[in-house]
C-alpha cells in the first residue's frame, strides 16, 4: 500500500516548488511529461502564528513590489510506461527532471481594486492550452468536471461574469 506524504504549510508562495503530479501531451507525437516549477532563490520565510486570511498575498505583495523572481520550468519525460503509468498519479517517475525555461516574475505592484475584479473574473485549468499540451489520463479527465463546476459555482456565487469563459 502506498502511503500519502503530509503537506506542509506554505509561508510563501515565492518560495515554493510546485509539480503537476498527472500527466501531460508533450508535442503531437506519443511523448507523455511532468511538469516542475521550482524556484530559483532561496527564500527564509516562517509560517505564522497567527495568520491574516490573506497573509499569503501581502506577503507575495510585498516580495514582488522589492524584487523579480525566477523559476525554473522543467519537464520529466515518461520513458517506461510500465513503470510510469498515466493512470496511478500515485506512482513516482524515476526519470530526470530537464529545464526548458526560465519563468520571470516582475517587480510590480499588483494590488488594486481593478486588479482584484479582472483576477476574480478569471477561472485557472489545465485545459488552458494547445491540444499538444493537453492533461491526460482518467485522473485528469474527471478533474476537468471539477475545474468547470467549481468555477460555474464561484463565479454565481459571486455574482461575477466569468471574461474567459471555460474553453474545453
Amino acid at each position: 500500500m502506498r502511503s500519502i506524504k503530509q503537506i506542509s504549510k506554505c509561508s510563501n508562495l515565492l518560495k515554493e516548488s510546485f509539480y503537476s503530479t498527472t500527466p501531460f501531451r508533450f508535442g503531437s507525437g506519443n511523448r507523455v511529461v511532468k511538469y516542475a516549477v521550482l524556484p530559483q532563490q532561496k527564500i527564509e520565510s516562517v509560517f505564522p502564528k497567527n495568520p491574516a486570511e490573506n497573509f499569503l498575498q501581502t506577503r507575495l505583495a510585498d516580495d514582488l513590489a522589492a524584487s523579480d523572481f525566477y523559476f525554473d520550468f522543467m519537464v520529466q519525460f515518461q520513458e517506461v510506461p510500465e513503470a510510469m503509468p498515466i493512470e496511478d498519479p500515485t506512482v513516482e517517475w524515476k526519470s530526470t527532471f530537464i529545464k526548458l525555461a526560465t519563468i520571470k516574475i516582475p517587480k510590480q505592484n499588483f494590488l488594486s481594486q481593478k486588479q482584484n475584479e479582472y483576477v476574480e473574473s478569471l477561472s485557472f485549468t489545465p485545459w488552458h492550452c494547445i491540444k499538444d499540451h493537453e492533461p491526460i489520463g482518467g485522473v485528469n479527465r474527471a478533474r476537468k468536471a471539477v475545474y468547470i463546476a467549481l468555477s460555474q459555482f464561484r463565479h454565481k456565487l459571486n455574482g461575477i461574469q466569468e471574461t474567459e469563459g471555460n474553453k474545453n
